[in-house]
């Protein structure tokens, strides 16, 4: 199975009484009819491997940050990336380590779907090209509350790039109000925002398990 977004991953923990925990559940469901899952970046904040949720003979997790630097890099003079919380680090970090990038982490509380407290570190964030990025955007909330605090600093810009686009509802207006200079995203998920296209890692890893 070559699925690039595996959504049922996200529901990683019982957020309320009574909830299932998805992962888990279609996890053993996948393995039941597939022998290798390849997928990417998926949603595992609180486990290390993919295989700890599909126990398959291989669960390859490959990640998106390769050809999202090399987009950066070739249309954004001199990126400084913004990853919205903790978890975003591990995409953050990666990116930037292709070309010496500057990066900050912002620390987020969450205190519903919709209600998004972000802090930024200190730095200089007045007349660069920032980047806020993270691995899926949902509702955009905690993108929004990221961009309104940046936009305090007059940044050159503020542009937003995240592996898999859903933006539901009101997602993508509401970005655009505040004046987002741009919306990227990989095309894990067929989107407006698609710019980064993954078939060549997808085959490539394909290719490889074939092989082996």
């Amino acid at each position: 199975l070559v699925a690039p977004y595996l959504c049922y991953m996200r529901q990683d923990k019982a957020f309320h009484p009574g909830e299932v925990i998805s992962q888990r559940v279609i996890g053993e469901l996948l393995a039941t009819y597939f022998d290798n899952v390849i997928t990417v970046d998926a949603h595992l904040h609180r486990i290390h491997e993919l295989s700890q949720a599909i126990p398959v003979k291989k669960a390859i997790n490959i990640t998106a940050t390769d050809p999202m630097a090399h987009f950066l890099q070739a249309h954004v003079d001199n990126p400084f990336l913004i990853g919205p919380d903790s978890e975003s680090e591990q995409w953050v970090s990666d990116i930037a380590s292709h070309y010496h990038m500057d990066y900050r982490i912002a620390t987020k509380e969450r205190f519903g779907d919709k209600d998004v407290v972000v802090t930024l570190p200190s730095a200089d964030y007045q007349e660069r090209h920032l980047v806020i990025v993270d691995d899926v955007a949902s509702t955009g909330k905690t993108l929004l509350a990221v961009a309104k605090k940046l936009a305090e600093y007059k940044p050159s810009s503020i542009s937003v790039l995240v592996t898999h686009a859903l933006f539901v509802n009101n997602a993508i207006s509401e970005l655009h109000a505040i004046n987002i200079t741009n919306i990227w995203s990989c095309d894990t998920i067929p989107h407006q925002t698609n710019v980064i296209s993954l078939a060549e890692i997808l085959a490539q890893e394909l290719t490889n398990l074939i092989s082996n």
